[in-house]
């Protein structure tokens, strides 16, 4: 494939006028390197809150639906016992003897509700924990991205106190993640 002679001129052209004085025109301040190395360290922690934001929303998910299960087993549980109790009250009023094991099994019943009503109060206690330290997360990924994102307009613009401005929503970005991974440790 042969390239047009005067395509070469114009891109050499436009090197050579606008691209080199550009390149030679450009200092960059010895900040700019701290502010990459900043940056660097931010998207990293970013990554990192964000997949603890996304663990912990997976996490509260499942257990939300142990919960329903165990809410759907209750409700089986309880239904099971109205329909002896409703059947023992018939046997009652015609004067029969209720079966000695569905008495039983209607105490069974009483103990597996209890358990399970607790189960359900302590999955619920723990769907809302996790479900605190998921915003948590996401709150520190909102501010080590906006903190990135100031890092990037500081070189942009060559203002340094932009930089700084993003260091401040870095650092407390990093505080909220560690408040956030101490939660999920504890």
């Amino acid at each position: 494939m042969s390239e047009n002679p005067n395509t070469v001129e114009i891109a050499d052209e436009f090197v050579q006028k606008v691209v080199e004085p550009i390149e030679e025109g450009v200092e960059h301040p010895h900040w700019h390197k701290h502010v990459a190395m900043t940056t660097l360290v931010m998207a990293l922690l970013t990554a990192i809150a964000a997949m603890l934001a996304g663990m912990s929303a997976n996490q509260s998910l499942i257990e939300r639906t142990q919960e329903i299960i165990e809410a759907d087993s209750l409700d089986d549980d309880r239904i099971q016992q109205e329909i002896i109790k409703s059947k023992h009250e018939i046997l009652t009023v015609l004067g029969e003897i209720p079966d000695q094991a569905e008495v039983q099994a209607m105490a069974a019943f009483d103990d597996e509700i209890q358990e399970l009503g607790s189960e359900i109060s302590n999955e619920e206690s723990l769907v809302i924990d996790i479900t605190k330290t998921h915003h948590v997360f996401a709150v520190a990924a909102t501010l080590l991205s906006l903190g990135t994102a100031l890092n990037g307009m500081a070189v942009i613009v060559n203002r340094k106190n932009m930089w700084v401005a993003g260091l401040v929503f870095g650092t407390v970005g990093s505080v909220v993640l560690v408040w956030g991974v101490s939660r999920m440790l504890l």
